[in-house]
């Protein structure tokens, strides 16, 4: 599972597929439109096998020792949030899991310059 739906998130899915990782399932809690990553390189990942979950929220990692699964919840778009797009709300009860043996988190990533002078 690829937590995540910027191009990195892509280029994580994609390169599980060809390191022979089966199935790659990418989960992003907005809709297709909203994600970020570039158009071409998600059809590709499509075309190359990766599967998607749209408006899925991870909530934990499921498993003893190691991972098994990862339990999700899905989403709707409500209102705009500062930025414009639809915010994503979480579905009471929606709850389910997606067996795993490995998760990888690619989500955002923000400069940090309070340590520059």
């Amino acid at each position: 599972v690829v937590i995540g739906g910027g191009n990195t998130a892509i280029d994580v899915a994609r390169e599980a597929l060809r390191l022979g990782a089966r199935p790659v399932t990418l989960i992003y809690r907005r809709t297709e439109s909203e994600m970020p990553a570039y158009r071409h390189e998600v059809e590709e990942a499509r075309d190359e096998g990766v599967r998607f979950g749209w408006l899925t929220l991870p909530v934990r990692f499921l498993g003893d020792s190691r991972l098994q699964a990862v339990e999700c919840q899905r989403m709707r778009l409500g209102e705009p949030d500062p930025s414009g797009r639809p915010r994503p709300e979480p579905i009471p009860g929606s709850e389910f899991a997606i067996p795993a043996r490995t998760a990888i988190k690619a989500i955002g990533q923000k400069k940090r310059t309070e340590f520059l002078s």
